[in-house]
């Protein structure tokens, strides 16, 4: 809602006890987590475009097994799914927050149910993306590793190191899940509850 347009609807509203400017400054305060979302995801964007360059730029005069190339590929399409997804939520983002009306408590707690359920899946998507991520990076590695370690599973064959390593993976994966759910209390809920907080304050006042 438009501050100007608040101002209107505030002076046309009878029994006000609490003046407008305090009321003015609660609402540009509930703004500011909504801008720290924002700008977290934008930093993601950005950030994400970067790995991807730079993988391009590591692996360009790489030669891979027809087996790595389709990992990789695999996980190469995963990763435009899942830029584009992203993409459409940032859309939505701007788009309900523009329309956003902040002087109307079941309209803030609508946006915190459904970002919070965006929330949930952000972080299922990206953990059920490790895997695939870690594959990836292995059949990236080149030096034949990852045809060898392939043939091992297909053959029964596989050394200690090999258990050693698929066994360090698993461990990779379970600290990479627990950084993404750190990672993601850290900033966007964080930033929600911020946001229900400031609600509630405001309406209680």
């Amino acid at each position: 809602m438009d501050l100007d347009q608040l101002k209107a609807n505030w002076g046309n509203q009878p029994g006000s006890t609490i003046k407008l400017p305090k009321r003015l400054k609660d609402i540009k305060r509930m703004k500011n987590p909504l801008e720290k979302i924002k700008r977290t995801m934008f930093m993601e964007v950005l950030v994400g475009l970067m790995a991807c360059l730079l993988i391009i730029a590591v692996n360009k005069d790489s030669t891979f097994s027809s087996s790595a190339l389709t990992i990789m590929l695999v996980f190469a399409l995963a990763m435009v799914a899942m830029f584009i997804g992203y993409g459409v939520l940032i859309y939505r983002f701007l788009r309900t927050t523009s329309r956003l009306d902040l002087s109307v408590k079941e309209s803030l707690q609508k946006f915190i149910h459904d970002f919070q359920r965006g929330i949930r899946l952000y972080k299922v998507f990206n953990i059920a993306l490790l895997p695939l991520g870690i594959v990836g990076g292995i059949a990236s590695s080149g030096g034949g590793f990852f045809d060898r370690l392939v043939e091992g599973f297909q053959m029964g064959s596989l050394t200690t190191g090999n258990y050693l390593f698929l066994i360090f993976n698993v461990l990779l994966f379970l600290l990479l899940a627990v950084l993404i759910d750190w990672y993601v209390n850290r900033t966007y809920q964080r930033y929600l509850d911020q946001l229900e907080s400031e609600i509630e304050e405001f309406y209680l006042n």
